[in-house]
């Protein structure tokens, strides 16, 4: 539900100083949105460049979370989803998720990913 779009990211302007989990930011429909990094988030990136952001939106507030690929879009009924347990090497910056899916997917909780002051802002 709280998905608006993906779509290829042409551009990010990078913000000096900022966090490594804010890559920059980038234009969506006449706004500018800060594009944050998932990768940079739970570790190093690996080297390359996402190729995709996916809008994201909870209470009013939107932000781009950056994607290497994207391998298709699915709705997940929340009472139908049995996510498993997180994996413990996220630690701390595993507040952000909901669990783990089949094939090792993470679950996003939009509303824990927007209350997470150090995912949430770019310095």
């Amino acid at each position: 539900e709280a998905s608006r779009e993906v779509r290829p990211l042409r551009h990010v302007a990078r913000v000096p100083g900022s966090s490594p989990v804010v890559a920059g930011v980038f234009h969506f429909r006449g706004e500018l949105l800060s594009a944050h990094d998932l990768a940079g988030w739970v570790g190093p990136r690996a080297a390359g460049r996402a190729e995709w952001v996916v809008v994201v939106e909870h209470a009013g507030a939107r932000l781009g979370l950056l994607a290497d690929t994207v391998a298709g879009l699915e709705r997940l009924d929340a009472d139908a989803a049995r996510p498993a347990a997180l994996p413990v090497t996220l630690g701390e910056r595993g507040v952000c998720f909901q669990g783990v899916l089949g094939e090792q997917r993470l679950l996003i909780d939009p509303e824990r990913l927007f209350t997470t002051p150090a995912f949430f802002r770019a310095f």
